[in-house]
């Protein structure tokens, strides 16, 4: 079915065992706002790097750009990792237990190696398909 709502899957923590999270698959619109987040903070970057390398994007290749954001389009590195753990953690047996009231704090408190495993299992449990695992040419040039 299309729909997100209630497709939930439960993971163990590696790290901490006996501890479980309940994770969410997240819908197109949560991926995109995690997506626009993580580009709004690209271009914070560059605004600090500055014109040369805005004007080597300019000068690109548009298609060559088209087939890398294709591909890039099922990397997590393409979304804003904040954004796919508070969207997608609906629970877990930690203490302090998670809710809406203080969900960014405590997702905020999380150390690197369990922020990471978990925004990357919410992420495979959600993310799009990429052109090859859809059945298209993965070039982007149609066989017809």
């Amino acid at each position: 079915m299309g729909l997100v709502i209630g497709q939930t899957r439960t993971v163990e923590l590696p790290d901490d065992p006996g501890e479980s999270v309940v994770i969410r698959k997240l819908s197109h619109r949560k991926l995109s706002d995690a997506a626009a987040a993580q580009q709004s903070q690209g271009i914070g970057f560059m605004r600090e790097i500055g014109g040369e390398l805005m004007q080597a994007l300019r000068t690109a290749d548009a298609d060559k750009i088209e087939k890398i954001q294709k591909r890039q389009e099922a990397s997590i590195g393409n979304y804003h990792r904040d954004s796919i753990l508070e969207k997608g953690i609906v629970s877990w047996t930690l203490t302090p237990s998670i809710t809406d009231s203080n969900r960014v704090e405590v997702l905020g408190e999380l150390d690197e190696p369990t922020a990471a495993f978990l925004a990357s299992a919410i992420f495979d449990f959600s993310r799009p398909e990429t052109p090859g695992e859809a059945g298209e040419d993965p070039s982007g040039l149609s066989s017809t």
